[in-house]
């Protein structure tokens, strides 16, 4: 990567600093001086602010989840009104108890990328998107007073992928449903409150997502169990698929609505 080949991180000392050369004793200082189209630095430290990035082609990023943006309680940890911005190997939280107003990340201009961003806890929702041609993958979100990522109504063609989400309480992941032409695929989502992924986009694709065990059913989530499979189904009402593994499965199983079919794997798959 170029940012390493002409600053190597073990030499870019205790401030952030940016790639015009100069250093600066908060993050937003760096970015502010940069003013679009170079890389900003965040070393490790908690850092106690609340980074707006409103200047396109930027790229924000620190050594892991050492590298510590505190928004606290009084707004957003960060938040994105630049395009074509990347934001990498960072910890992210606001506090919960702020009123559930601040989101970790809030991303409102095309073409973002998030990725190894730690979001450790945040007063509203870990990412929100209303934007397109986003792209968050390998995140982690923990403890969110809402959702842990939310695809607004502008956030189209946008990818989720190979995030680990949990305790949020609300869904794990939702989509609002003019959120178009999405992909939400290999995620884990555990320890969510409502349902693991609500999608309420009809063009958006979700598959192959983990929400605790090996039941997968036609929402494109597995489970650890059957019931919980169907349960998933079941709350949007209009029928469905649950797959069920090669196993003993001791369950006894209620379902409420037409339309649920449940199909195992052969003799091997076994309930009890």
């Amino acid at each position: 990567m170029a940012i390493r080949e002409q600053h190597r991180i073990g030499q870019m000392g205790l401030f952030p600093c940016n790639s015009n050369g100069n250093v600066f004793t908060t993050v937003q200082a760096a970015i502010n001086d940069l003013a679009g189209d170079g890389w900003v630095y965040v070393p490790a430290g908690d850092w106690a602010e609340n980074i707006t990035i409103s200047d396109n082609l930027v790229t924000l990023f620190g050594v892991g989840r050492d590298s510590y943006i505190n928004g606290g309680t009084t707004g957003d940890g960060i938040t994105v009104t630049g395009t074509d911005c990347h934001i990498y190997n960072l910890r992210v939280s606001t506090t919960i108890d702020g009123g559930a107003s601040y989101h970790g990340i809030d991303v409102a201009a095309n073409y973002c990328w998030i990725h190894n961003v730690y979001i450790s806890q945040s007063d509203r929702i870990g990412i929100y998107l209303n934007a397109t041609n986003a792209i968050i993958t390998d995140c982690y979100i923990q403890v969110t007073q809402h959702w842990g990522i939310y695809l607004d109504a502008g956030a189209d063609n946008c990818i989720v992928s190979n995030n680990s989400i949990n305790n949020t309480s609300y869904d794990g992941i939702e989509t609002a449903s003019t959120a178009e032409y999405n992909v939400i695929t290999g995620n884990l989502v555990l320890a969510w409150t409502g349902e693991p992924i609500n999608c309420n986009s009809s063009t958006t694709v979700v598959a192959n997502n983990n929400c605790g065990g090996s039941v997968m059913n036609s929402l494109g989530c597995s489970h650890g169990t059957i019931q919980g499979a169907i349960d998933h189904v079941e709350a949007y009402g209009e029928g469905g698929v649950v797959t069920i593994p090669i196993g003993t499965w001791d369950e006894e199983l209620t379902i409420q609505d037409d339309a649920i079919t449940l199909q195992g794997m052969g003799k091997g798959s076994i309930l009890v």
